[in-house]
C-alpha cells in the first residue's frame, strides 16, 4: 500500500491529472467549497486505508487517463468524493424562499414566499440516506 503522506511525491503525472480533473473540474465555481469538500475527502481517504487502496488500484488501471476515463470509469473515486459531501456538505445550512405555493411529499403546505431552511449536514447524516463508505 502507498503511504497517503508520500502522495505527492509518489504520484505521476497521470495520476495526479486524474484526481485533479476528477475532484476539480465539476465543482469549479467555489474556491472555498471546493477546497472543504476535497479536504474532508482527503481526511476520510486517510482515515481508511482500504478505502485509499482502492482509488489506487482504480488510477493504476486507467493508463493515460482522458476526460472520459474520469467520469465513467473512476466510479469508485466519485463515490468516495460524493460520500465525503454527504458527510461534510461546504453549505451545511440553506434558507429557500418559495416563488410559488407546493405541497412537499409528506402533506406539508407551502405557500409563496414561505422561508425553508434545512440542513443537508443533519439529512446526509439521517439514517435513512445511507452510506457508501461506513
Amino acid at each position: 500500500m502507498r503511504s497517503t503522506a508520500l502522495f505527492l511525491i509518489c504520484v505521476s503525472t497521470c495520476q495526479l491529472m486524474c484526481f485533479v480533473l476528477l475532484f476539480s473540474l465539476p465543482f469549479s465555481a467555489g474556491r472555498d467549497t471546493t477546497a472543504q469538500a476535497l479536504s474532508w475527502m482527503y481526511y476520510e481517504v486517510m482515515m481508511n486505508p482500504e478505502v485509499e487502496q482502492n482509488i489506487w488500484q482504480e488510477v493504476d488501471k486507467l493508463g493515460t487517463p482522458t476526460y472520459e476515463m474520469l467520469t465513467k470509469d473512476m466510479r469508485y473515486s466519485n463515490a468516495v468524493f460524493l460520500e465525503a459531501l454527504r458527510l461534510y456538505p461546504p453549505v451545511p445550512r440553506n434558507l429557500k424562499t418559495a416563488r410559488e405555493s407546493d405541497v412537499l411529499p409528506n402533506g406539508t403546505v407551502i405557500n409563496a414566499g414561505d422561508r425553508i431552511m434545512f440542513s443537508t449536514y443533519a439529512i446526509g447524516r439521517n439514517r435513512v440516506s445511507g452510506s457508501i463508505i461506513r
